[in-house]
């Protein structure tokens, strides 16, 4: 029997991520589990990055502009290599060894801001073919409003009142918070 999370058409679904609220999902890549290695160099998806363990697919939801993501597995007890893949299947990042701390060896930490909103899938792997064992895998997400920005061509501290507003998650060159 395949287990759910063994391949990107039948994962793991997390679902929508709520700011603030933690998510954990233990588990494992076990081979007497049934579990294999479906993201591969020559997959679909897949891509070069992509290490010989056996993985895990696990599927969630942003709905938020401005954020952060933390998704780990600091807690592990092999060296994992953690994915991160938007809705198509495409590699956003990777990593190994982004732990802090005692589990530096075998943990994974993926830090990003920004991410657009819709569908993510995250995919642990054993980083060796043989390596497998159990983790758990930890999302961390904080939100925070768009603010209001106004251009500013004539650079003096006021927002150009014919200029259209832009919503941005941090101020940029440029624009100021007020339209006087």
């Amino acid at each position: 029997v395949v287990p759910t999370g063994d391949t990107f058409a039948n994962p793991i679904v997390l679902g929508a991520l709520v700011s603030g609220t933690p998510i954990t999902s233990a588990g494992d890549n076990l081979a007497a589990n049934c579990w294999h290695n479906d993201y591969t160099s020559s997959s679909t998806p897949g891509n070069s990055l992509a290490k010989a363990g056996k993985d895990v697919f696990y599927q969630f939801e942003v709905t938020d502009v401005c954020n952060t993501l933390n998704i780990g597995t600091c807690v592990s007890s092999f060296d994992t290599y953690l994915q991160l893949l938007d809705s198509t299947g495409t590699r956003i990042t990777g990593d190994d060894f982004g732990c802090p701390g005692e589990n530096l060896n075998d943990g994974s930490l993926i830090i990003i801001s920004n991410l657009a909103p819709g569908i993510y899938y995250a995919v642990v792997e054993g980083y060796y073919a043989d390596t497998e064992g159990t983790f758990t895998l930890s999302l961390d997400y904080t939100s925070t409003p768009t603010v209001t920005y106004y251009a500013d061509a004539d650079g003096d501290g006021y927002g150009d009142a014919t200029g259209n507003p832009v919503e941005l998650c941090a101020p940029a060159t440029g624009f100021v918070t007020n339209n006087l």
